[in-house]
């Protein structure tokens, strides 16, 4: 748990998303990330309690989340299909949240850092695929939950396409991985830029999650 003495440079390294809430609340997680929070909360008349509470919370919630995986091959088609779509509600939040890293990095540093144009650009690659793929997805589970005979030969088809499309994904992963370094920043970035390359990993790590469960969970029952 965090409390008011750590930084926010320390717990955006332990928990990249805290970047989202210290935004929220304007501390500065960045230049001036190895000032406390309670320093920070004091300076802009919040209340310190209240913001750890929350930061708190939030952890909590992600730390529960690290754990959900285990056993996803044993389970049945219908518990697969509720996991899956949880993955799609996280993914595309992070997706949709994370973007907005990418483009302040290029925009700040890409002049002297043409390769952070192209990290922009696989991004929104990737935020493309996923979006259709998800949205494929979608509608299988509809199919097969609906259960209509007059779909069920499609199955294979579409089942099939959606394959297709996560090798897509898994080398749209793979030119991030390389453009970023294996998401190593460089020495003299700024703490937006090294957060942004901790939930870009997290992010890979995560999708790759979902890969599996789709390959070795869900498209084998089906």
């Amino acid at each position: 748990m965090f409390t008011k003495k750590d930084t926010p440079s320390y717990v955006v390294k332990e928990y990249p998303q805290a970047s989202d809430l210290f935004k929220k609340y304007d501390i500065n997680f960045c230049c001036k990330g190895d000032e406390t929070i309670e320093n920070q909360c004091v300076n802009k008349d919040l209340n310190v309690e209240e913001v750890i509470d929350e930061l708190n919370k939030f952890y909590e919630v992600w730390k529960e989340d690290e754990g959900r995986s285990i056993g996803l091959a044993i389970r049945s088609l219908e518990e697969l299909i509720d996991e899956v779509i949880i993955k799609h509600d996280q993914l595309t939040e992070e997706l949709s949240v994370l973007q907005q890293y990418v483009m302040r990095i290029n925009q700040v540093h890409g002049q002297e850092q043409p390769h952070l144009q192209k990290l922009e650009n696989l991004y929104f690659q990737l935020l493309e695929q996923m979006n259709d793929h998800i949205e494929a997805e979608s509608f299988l589970f509809s199919l097969i939950k609906e259960e209509r005979e007059e779909e069920k030969l499609s199955l294979a088809t579409r089942k099939k396409k959606l394959q297709e499309s996560l090798g897509s994904i898994g080398q749209l992963l793979k030119e991030i991985r390389e453009v970023t370094n294996d998401y190593v920043a460089p020495a003299y970035a700024c703490g937006t830029y090294r957060v942004t390359y901790d939930r870009l990993s997290r992010l890979e790590e995560k999708t790759l999650e979902y890969m599996m469960i789709e390959q070795d969970g869900f498209f084998t029952q089906i």
